[in-house]
């Protein structure tokens, strides 16, 4: 379904974003992360 990872390949990390290549959906997939 929309928002879920098919085959999840690889994570990266920037500060507080992250990146998650999903192979068989052929994205990116990026997440921030905000903390108070």
């Amino acid at each position: 379904g929309p928002g879920l990872f098919d085959d999840p390949e690889g994570v990266a990390a920037a500060g507080n974003r992250y990146f998650i290549a999903d192979s068989d959906n052929n994205r990116i997939v990026r997440y921030v992360v905000v903390m108070n």
